[in-house]
């Protein structure tokens, strides 16, 4: 399993956003001034008024650096119950971020953070990668029934149906609210590359380390 790019490695961290600041002063804009010179995002609320359409903050194209030569683009949304942080790398980057963040904001304007504080951390995982396992090997019946599907429609060969994806998920509805989860294990064929190809799209609730290592046990399956 060969890791192409990673398309989205984003970290939830729940919690009381005002709990940060219990006295009630008075932080903004103050506060998008200094993630802005921090950060360097490029894309920022231009006052409190301007949030999305779940009511947050969003801040983009911004620059977090991991060591002393290397920067990682960093994407933050703050939220009435919580931070969302977003990188194109790894979802462990995106937990230095926050950390970061929470640290130097805490200083910087007196806050109240600490670690105790979350209640929840949640993840999502989305990357691309190349791999030549075939899902018709989890079983020969579902290939034999894409045949049929090909002939139908008067397909053949390489040109006819086969057995693209595959998707585990929970009930979410049946699930408590403390185990519900951001998002199902998907794996499937790339949108827009040729089967040739072996691209797969990957999407998991799952930092980046752990997702890769069960994409090898699923290849590992499949071989």
């Amino acid at each position: 399993m060969k890791l192409l790019n990673v398309t989205k490695a984003r970290v939830i961290w729940l919690f009381d956003l005002l709990d940060l600041n219990p006295k009630g002063k008075s932080i903004f804009p103050d506060l998008f001034e200094w993630l802005v010179a921090e950060y360097h995002f490029k894309k920022f609320p231009k006052s409190v008024d301007e949030r999305d359409a779940q009511g947050g903050w969003i801040l983009e194209q911004g620059e977090f650096q991991v060591s002393e030569e290397i920067f990682k683009s960093v994407d933050l949304g703050i939220y009435n119950d919580g931070l969302v942080a977003t990188t194109q790398s790894t979802t462990d980057d995106a937990e230095r971020f926050l950390g970061n963040l929470l640290d130097l904001a805490n200083k910087e304007f007196s806050l109240a953070f600490e670690p105790p504080m979350i209640r929840r951390k949640m993840y999502l995982s989305e990357i691309t990668v190349q791999t030549s396992v075939s899902l018709a090997r989890i079983n020969p019946k579902l290939q034999e029934f894409a045949n049929k599907i090909s002939s139908a429609v008067g397909l053949q060969g390489d040109l006819g149906f086969q057995v693209t994806g595959i998707d585990f998920a929970t009930d979410q509805i049946a699930l408590p609210l403390s185990k519900m989860l951001y998002s199902g294990f998907i794996f499937e064929r790339k949108l827009g590359a040729t089967f040739s190809e072996n691209r797969f799209y990957a999407k998991a609730p799952l930092p980046t380390t752990k997702h890769l290592e069960l994409l090898a046990d699923l290849e590992k399956l499949l071989v």
